[in-house]
């Protein structure tokens, strides 16, 4: 991927600023949450990360963790962590109930026809997002790809 493909612009959430840098500095960052519906690549972007990290996919509690009230469990488990990559649908909530992260990184692209169950998800996931995006008042990076 050339490097003018492999930029995005940058946004903060409910202000102006714009900045520019490349995914791969995004993902530098010390704690970064990965947030997007069902096959958008969240496990693929997070497989970039290769410095020691945690990489926590939410996917690994489905059926573990409650349907409801499993992102604050996220977000406590990881609160004191310095150093961190959460990916997955989960992620979201994870943001919504608390959880403070450098950057968060939205991955709309969906790569395979979603289920009508997962096209439903998709929006749910979105709305948790988009909540936790007006909750954050701009205090957080957004990258959107």
């Amino acid at each position: 991927m050339s490097d003018r493909h492999n930029r995005y612009d940058l946004r903060r959430c409910g202000g102006d600023a714009q900045a520019e840098m490349t995914l791969d500095e995004a993902l530098a960052l010390p704690r970064v949450a990965i947030c997007g519906a069902a096959n958008t690549g969240k496990t693929t972007l997070s497989a970039k990360v290769q410095d020691g990290r945690d990489v926590v996919h939410t996917d690994d509690f489905i059926g573990v963790l409650p349907e409801s009230g499993g992102g604050a469990i996220i977000a406590e488990s990881l609160a004191s962590t310095e150093r961190f990559v959460l990916e997955g649908v989960k992620a979201a909530n994870a943001l919504r109930a608390g959880l403070v992260v450098d950057v968060a990184i939205w991955a709309e692209t969906v790569h395979v026809d979603h289920t009508v169950g997962q096209a439903r998800q998709a929006k749910a996931v979105r709305t948790v997002f988009d909540q936790w995006v007006e909750q954050d008042g701009g205090r957080t990076t957004i990258v959107e790809i």
